[in-house]
Formats: structure tokens, sequence, C-alpha cells
């Protein structure tokens, strides 16, 4: 009696373990933390993935696919090799808004005793770009189960399976300066740009991406909404990074509206704006000169220096332009392991545009040795007018115990077909390097330093579209700014 219990109760535990076994879908294209959501235009995949292969015969199932009209089936991938056949029908009913998939896979003579959870098949689809924002898709199972042939005769096996879902990060809406989307551009909306400062396609583990013929115009620009959803509208001016050329984007929307409930964003700890600076008798001050070419709101400026044991960077203080002003703000961002700072400065008072050369602002350094003085490198200086376009200003790039001088060298820049033909009047060039932008501020062209060459350089510019851009030419230690249109 007791050695059929015995039986019974292995052939019960057997049997428990047979039916406890279960089906489950995981995401292939992406890692754990973003498995969450799908993106519109996007390719997502999944694997379907067994506990154990458990000596099975065939395994079969139906897997439904819900809300069909926001995405579609592309392809699939079969996990065995070509002994075990894997049958795939994909069947379509868009009135329902629902599909199935059916899967079969038939093991045949495939030794298939794995105890670890094994994919079965890979599945890729493709999220509509029409796919509304927010919106669900899932997947659930119907008619699954595992068959196993037991002297010649089938034992059908139940398997357990978990229906998904995933959030649709689809197209929305930027007003550019409103970074936190409220519907109005104040100075929250500079925190948040602050907040997600430095993300874009390079942070690891993130999507970002640019919006398609982007610009500062105040009106409801359609952008493919990012890995972090809320970082799409800190990217102001579209180019799928979040930096201080978003923040320019601001002053000249400034107090603008749109529909939409206003929020009150709580500026974050270590902030970097308004940074007032105490100055102590080893601080030295490097002076940022700009020549005055067009009225501007506001500036950005990327400074660099070499690696320099004894410099630590305090800051920024704003310049003689912007001694007329008092309701500018500014924000500071140092990065002490790349040698780099960052700042930006600008005010809202569209009215009174800065319309004069002189200094922009000071770049506040310590140091411990009286007699050191550093050479610093103006990598950029880019300005924003009260429409929202952006141009780099022309700077002289001055070390920190130099006057301003300039330079009798004339220059004058033509474009012709496809080439952009700068002439110098004089041999006397140290240094020469030239830089093109666009009129969101975006580097499109960037030589190396360049020299012995005889009063002309030719730029290939064929790979720019019809348009305006700037030409930012660095002699020596003079730099201008010229603007120039491209036409075929």
């Amino acid at each position: 009696m007791k050695k059929y219990i015995f039986i019974q109760a292995a052939v019960f535990l057997i049997a428990f373990s047979l039916y406890s076994q279960s089906l489950s879908i995981v995401r292939t294209d992406i890692d754990t933390s973003r498995a969450n959501f799908v993106t519109a235009t996007q390719m997502f995949g999944i694997d379907i993935v067994i506990d154990s292969l458990s000596d099975y015969d065939r395994i079969i199932f139906d897997l439904k696919l819900h809300n069909i009209n926001q995405f579609k089936f592309s392809n699939y991938i079969a996990s065995f090799p070509n002994d075990v056949a894997t049958i795939v029908y994909a069947d379509t009913n868009s009135a329902s808004n629902s599909s199935s998939i059916f899967v079969g896979v038939f093991f045949q003579d495939y030794k298939r005793n794995s105890t670890v959870p094994k994919s079965i098949i890979h599945l890729d689809f493709v999220v509509n770009q029409q796919a509304i924002h927010n919106s669900n898709i899932g997947f659930s199972f119907e008619n699954q189960s595992a068959i196993k042939i037991v002297d010649g005769e089938e034992e059908e096996l139940m398997l357990e399976a978990e229906a998904v879902s995933y959030t649709v990060h689809g197209f929305v809406d930027v007003w550019p300066g409103d970074a936190n989307n409220d519907g109005l551009v104040n100075e929250n909306d500079f925190i948040q740009i602050g907040r997600y400062y430095g993300s874009g396609s390079e942070t690891k583990q993130m999507r970002s991406f640019a919006r398609q013929n982007a610009s500062t115009i105040w009106k409801a620009q359609r952008a493919l909404a990012w890995d972090n959803k809320e970082h799409t509208f800190a990217d102001c001016d579209g180019n799928g990074e979040i930096n201080l050329i978003d923040m320019l984007a601001v002053y000249p929307n400034y107090k603008k509206t749109h529909i939409g409930i206003f929020k009150k964003a709580v500026l974050p700890q270590n902030s970097g704006f308004n940074k007032v600076i105490e100055f102590k008798d080893n601080y030295k001050t490097f002076p940022i000169n700009f020549t005055f070419n067009k009225h501007f709101q506001a500036a950005s400026i990327k400074l660099k220096w070499d690696n320099i044991s004894h410099i630590k960077a305090i800051g920024f203080i704003k310049g003689n332009v912007f001694d007329y002003f008092d309701n500018e703000i500014t924000f500071t961002n140092i990065n002490e392991e790349e040698n780099y700072a960052e700042f930006v400065i600008g005010h809202f008072d569209k009215q009174y545009p800065v319309n004069k050369g002189g200094s922009i602002a000071y770049f506040v350094y310590e140091s411990h040795l009286p007699s050191s003085e550093a050479d610093f490198e103006i990598e950029e200086i880019i300005a924003v007018d009260s429409e929202g376009a952006f141009f780099p200003l022309q700077y002289t790039a001055l070390s920190s115990n130099l006057e301003m001088n300039e330079n009798t060298q004339q220059i004058s820049v033509n474009v012709t077909a496809n080439e952009l033909l700068v002439n110098f009047s004089q041999n006397d060039i140290d240094k020469f390097s030239l830089s093109v932008y666009d009129l969101l501020g975006n580097l499109l062209i960037k030589t190396d330093e360049i020299k012995n060459f005889n009063r002309e350089y030719r730029q290939d510019i064929s790979s720019l579209s019809n348009g305006s851009y700037y030409a930012l030419i660095l002699v020596n230690k003079r730099v201008i700014s010229v603007p120039f249109i491209k036409l075929y």
C-alpha cells in the first residue's frame, strides 16, 4: 500500500512539474530599464522563452496582438537549427484591432533535454509612425501547450503564460523654450534644462531624437518622445542634445504661453543658476571680449584649457555689456575632468538688446602661484536675438595678461557653387581655422588648425543644403563671424 502511495505521489509531482512550465516574453532590443515602453517608428524585438524544454516533441501557441493599429509584425528568427521545423503564421484582423501569430515548433529527433530557460522563437515588430502617444499595445497567449509522445500516445500539457503590455512613446508637441511643458516660458524652464543638462544621444542607456525642421519659432513642433519623455521638452532647439543652446532658446520666447496647466518647478540643490562668486586674493580673471556685429539678447560661452595643475575653475561673472541690465539669468557648468567651462547669460527686455562690443563675461579661476598666467581657449560663443535666430559672435582670444589688439588683416568671404572662398590681405598668418554654423547654432563644419597657405583658403560646402549660415573664422588671435547664403 505504501509503495502504491509513493508511486502515486511521484506521478503527481511529475505531472505538477510538467503543468507548471510557463512561457514568458523577454524584450531583446533594449535593457531592462526601458523594457516597459516602445517608440513610434522604431523596431522592437521579443523572445518567447520557456522554462525548460523537458524533452517535448512539439510546442505550439497562438500569440495574440492587441491594438494592432499602433504596431505591426515584421519578421521572425527561428531559435533552433534546420532539423527543427518552425512554423509561423500571422493572421491580421484590422476590423477588430487584433491579430494573432501561430507558432509551432516540431523537434523530431532534435535533442531537447535542456533544463534551463530557452528561447523558442524571436519576433520583431515595428511601431507605426502614427502610433498614439501614451497608448498601449499588448501580447497574450492562447492555446499554449507542449506535446510529448509517450509509447506512441500524445500527452498534451497546458503551459502557463502571462500577458504583457507596453506604453507607446509617440510624437508630442514641443514649444521651443517651454522646457517643462507647463504652458508658460519663465525662469522655471532654465531650471528644467539644468536638471537634464548633458542628456542626449551620447548618454548611456538613453535614446534621443532630433526634431525635423526644428526652429525656435513659437509654435507647436512635433517631436518623437525620448526614452525619458520629460527630456523631450527640454531639448528646446531640437538637435537631440540638452545643452547651453537650449537655454538660449528660452530668452526670445520668455513669457509666451500656450494652452496647458501651469506648474511650479523647484530650484534643485547645487544649481549653477545665478551663481554668486565671493572674490579671494588668489583669484584671477580671464576677459572674454567680443566685437559687436549684431544685436542679441543672450549668449553662451564654452571655454577650454590645458591640464594645468595649479588652476582651479571658480565660475563666471558678467561683463560690462550687461552692466545696465538687472534681470539677467546666468547658468554655469564646470567640468574639471575634461577641463572646460560653460556659461549662459542673457536678459528678458527685448526692447533693449545688447548693441555694443566689449566684455561679455570674465572667467574666474584660482591660482596658487602669484606669477602664473594661464592660456584659455574660447571654443565658441553663440548668441541669440529676440527673434530666436542663433549666430556665433566674433571675439578676440586673449591670454589673461594681454590687451585687446585689433589686427589690420582684411578678410573676405565669398560663396561659389559648393565652395566657401576665404581671402586674406596679408601673409602673416600664424593660426587659422574655420567653422560653419546654422541658424540654430549647430556646428556643421569644423577644420583643424591650418598652416602654410597663400592668402586663400577653399572649403567644400557641398554637404550643406540651401539656406543661411555663419562662418566663424579664427585668424591668429582674432575671430570674425560672417553670414553667408548657399544656393545651388
